[in-house]
């Protein structure tokens, strides 16, 4: 999965979310105050510095909740994972009800899905699905969180039921963005490294004869979700399989992500 669209999505969803509840017991509310706004504007490693700073004042707030959500938040952001669930646990630890249990749960997810971790992003993703719609609606739209888990499902292993999912997504959302990615997704029949997006089929060629300079075999393939003509590495029937081969690349010097 890309890192730019569940970015995007982190902070238009939760720019709307306003400051926390105010408590006139704890020290230096200010602190808080000062990570909203620097949240907003994407500084989101400054945020995380004053959450963890009116923490450190604050430990028995009765804001840990909230404000350990929103370090994770920061830390998915910055792209520092580990990071991230680890504060998500603790937002979990400190007694998230409702829709912030459901908003921690679907955030680790994502972290988990780029820390390389399917299984676990799918146990998070397997109980935000046995929660109300309703109660989930108010966290992510239906289409992207079915696009989610069927995505995470593939990852983990469990083939037919992501495209089982991916499917019932085409099906129900047929003209949303997530329906043109999930149409895409089950075209897949095995995980391989995307390392160029190019305009067109000549310049993809010029990619691929570099690549082979460096001992790398790539192929052209033009997917329906995006325009111009994707430079691919591999092809790989388990996820761990492609990690690596990514993970080897970017050794190389060579950038890519995993597809689907």
């Amino acid at each position: 999965m890309m890192r730019a669209p569940f970015l995007l999505l982190a902070v238009f969803l939760l720019a709307g979310c306003g400051s926390s509840p105010r408590n006139g017991g704890d020290l230096q509310s200010a602190l808080l105050d000062r990570g909203a706004v620097e949240f907003l504007q994407g500084n989101f490693n400054a945020a995380a510095t004053h959450y963890e700073r009116f923490l450190g004042l604050n430990p028995l707030t009765t804001r840990r909740v909230w404000i350990f959500t929103r370090i994770g938040l920061c830390r998915n952001g910055e792209g520092e994972y580990r990071a991230a669930i680890q504060a998500f646990d603790r937002a979990l630890a400190s007694g998230a009800r409702g829709t912030s249990r459901v908003e921690i749960l679907y955030r680790r997810a994502i972290a988990g899905n780029f820390s390389d971790l399917p299984g676990l992003a799918l146990v998070d993703l397997e109980q935000v699905s046995l929660e109300p719609a309703a109660l989930r609606g108010e966290v992510v739209k239906a289409a992207e969180f079915e696009r989610i888990f069927g995505v995470t499902l593939i990852r983990a292993g469990n083939w037919k039921r992501g495209k089982r999912v991916l499917e019932n997504l085409v099906r129900s959302w047929p003209y949303s963005p997530e329906a043109v990615s999930a149409h895409r997704i089950l075209t897949f029949r095995k995980f391989s490294v995307q390392v160029a997006l190019c305009p067109d089929l000549q310049s993809a060629r010029k990619q691929i004869a570099l690549l082979r300079e460096q001992g790398v075999v790539g192929r052209a393939e033009i997917l329906p979700d995006r325009s111009g003509v994707s430079v691919l590495v591999g092809e790989f029937s388990r996820y761990d399989q492609v990690v690596r081969e990514r993970d080897r690349l970017r050794a190389l010097g060579i950038p890519g992500f995993v597809l689907p």
